[in-house]
């Protein structure tokens, strides 16, 4: 890939932009507002943050470097790289996992970004104003129950998310970010606005900033490690297909910082902008799930400006988790782009209809499949439907193990001599970088997978 200037970022900015885009998405304006909400708020948030950057930070600059290091897709990186350092063979499953996660996990996300654009479209049109707790709960389980509904949503997604990388890097996910990402932020301002306006705002900063050590729980610790890894979109392989695009002369380490920063930034101003409403309207901050689709349109209803509020909201909603879908695909495309010799336009067509197709399966298994259980002869997956058991093997499983995998490789096995070359740091601030890389995220990780598949 670095052979050709046409697929290298034009500059530090686009891909920064971009690399913000793909971290800022659902984890930010939907996951970590109800886990925060369940678990007490700033005491969470405290912990969430120290996670972002004593583990997520270093990963993300271990996946930049690899990337930048080998230069092509992540799975034809690993391969390089293994080969020229004479390491195991068996750190190439990092690459074949680099592929398969976001392939996989691309073809669920596109179907709950499709509820955001269904529940967008709902919002422009009215259909979910004036709504009671009941009222909102029935039409989120409309929606879900209807497969038209799902797949039109779900295709209309694939099919913008198709368009905009057939056209490249530079003429597809660039400029995609440069506009995409400014409208993100100017939403989430006006949204937070609107919360301040209507909305208990002293209260939701003292829940996000004030924190209470008396709640600081095993469990609170295990979510905010998951969240904060979640977030930041490492595992995935597109921080190494990213990487691999990034001139040598952009600095890893402060740009990972930035994204980090960014990311987390948004997913507390995304506080700011929910648990106002949610204070102020006298509603349920530990709602769960439901929270963004259920129970804030409940609080859309009950304001003057409703029907605008919602339609900024779920704008905003939309466009976070459109971002990710396109950073989420681009190392699928990569690997495509490495593997055969077609154009990166037929490739990014043929890789968008196996993916809608793969999606089918969760947008059935809300309606037509609901009371399919693949796994009902084991035990802890006896109750998880088609849809629940992609996100568990994706988000619970193989992401965790890719970082995982990634972080030791990084620390014990990738070359000293490349790392310093790719990084940049002082031998202290390396030696520091790899100690945690071997030994600190790996035992979070660890135990994060335990939480995951030990039931409690």
């Amino acid at each position: 890939m670095q052979e050709n200037s046409s697929t290298m970022w034009s500059s530090r900015t686009p891909f920064i932009m971009t690399a913000i885009g793909l971290a800022v998405g659902l984890g930010n304006l939907w996951r970590f507002p109800f886990i925060a909400g369940e678990n007490g708020g700033a005491a969470f948030v405290l912990i969430y943050i120290a996670c972002i950057f004593l583990l997520g930070f270093p990963v993300m600059m271990a996946e930049l470097a690899i990337g930048r290091n080998g230069g092509h897709s992540a799975l034809k990186t690993m391969d390089k790289i293994v080969d020229q350092s004479g390491v195991a063979k068996g750190w190439k499953a990092i690459g074949w996992m680099s592929v398969i996660i976001p392939f996989v996990g691309m073809s669920y996300y596109a179907v709950v970004t499709g509820w955001t654009l269904d529940y967008l479209l709902s919002a422009v049109s009215g259909r979910i104003s004036g709504l009671d707790s009941a009222g909102s709960e029935a039409a989120f389980d409309g929606m879900l129950s209807s497969t038209m509904r799902l797949v039109v949503a779900h295709t209309i997604i694939m099919a913008g998310t198709v368009w905009i990388l057939s056209r490249g890097l530079r003429f597809g996910l660039e400029r995609a970010a440069r506009f995409l990402l400014p409208t993100l932020f100017i939403f989430l301002v006006v949204m937070v606005g609107f919360a301040a306006v209507y909305g208990d705002f002293g209260r939701a900063f003292s829940f996000l900033f004030s924190p209470d050590f008396s709640k600081l729980t095993p469990n609170l610790v295990y979510l905010a490690v998951g969240q904060a890894l979640f977030s930041i979109a490492v595992g995935l392989g597109a921080m190494i297909a990213f990487g691999a695009y990034l001139p040598k002369n952009v600095s890893i380490p402060r740009s990972a910082f930035t994204i980090c920063t960014a990311d987390t930034l948004v997913a507390l101003v995304a506080g700011l902008a929910i648990f106002p409403l949610v204070f102020g309207f006298d509603l349920n901050a530990s709602e769960g799930p439901g929270l963004i689709f259920v129970t804030l349109p409940v609080a859309f209803s009950q304001m003057p400006a409703g029907e605008i509020v919602s339609a900024v909201f779920f704008t905003l909603l939309f466009l976070a988790a459109f971002t990710t879908c396109l950073g989420t695909m681009e190392p699928v495309v990569a690997w495509a782009e490495d593997a055969f010799s077609f154009s990166r336009a037929k490739l990014t067509i043929i890789i968008g209809m196996l993916i809608w197709l793969l999606g089918l399966l969760p947008v059935l298994s809300f309606n037509v499949f609901a009371d399919v259980r693949p796994l009902a002869s084991i035990e802890y997956f006896a109750d998880k439907g088609i849809f629940d058991l992609f996100d568990f093997f994706i988000a619970n499983l193989l992401l965790p193990l890719n970082v995982l995998a990634t972080a030791l490789f990084a620390g014990w096995a990738f070359s000293s001599a490349a790392a310093r070359e790719e990084l940049g740091l002082a031998p202290a601030l390396m030696t520091v970088w790899r100690w945690i890389l071997r030994f600190f995220v790996p035992v979070a990780l660890i135990w994060i997978m335990y939480g995951s598949l030990i039931p409690s």
